[in-house]
């Protein structure tokens, strides 16, 4: 089965991530795909989002993206 999950961000409605899931009796797959929109919305660089990449780096990326993100915001005076 495929679903597709939407967000609102700032009052736009676009594609959050797609999942794929796969089951059985005895076991259960699921693949989770972040949308590009989301991604880009998130701060991430399309060369960023064109390569596959683990928890930990996308985690690592979007904690230095938002903290990047926070330090500016926190300069404006």
């Amino acid at each position: 089965m495929t679903s597709t999950t939407l967000t609102i961000l700032d009052s736009l409605s676009i594609p959050w991530y797609k999942t794929l899931s796969l089951t059985n009796p005895k076991n259960e797959l699921t693949i989770l795909e972040y949308q590009a929109d989301y991604l880009l919305y998130l701060g991430f660089t399309k060369k960023q989002i064109s390569q596959s990449m683990t928890f930990k780096e996308y985690n690592s990326i979007y904690l230095t993206v938002k903290n990047i993100q926070g330090n500016f915001a926190g300069n404006i005076h």
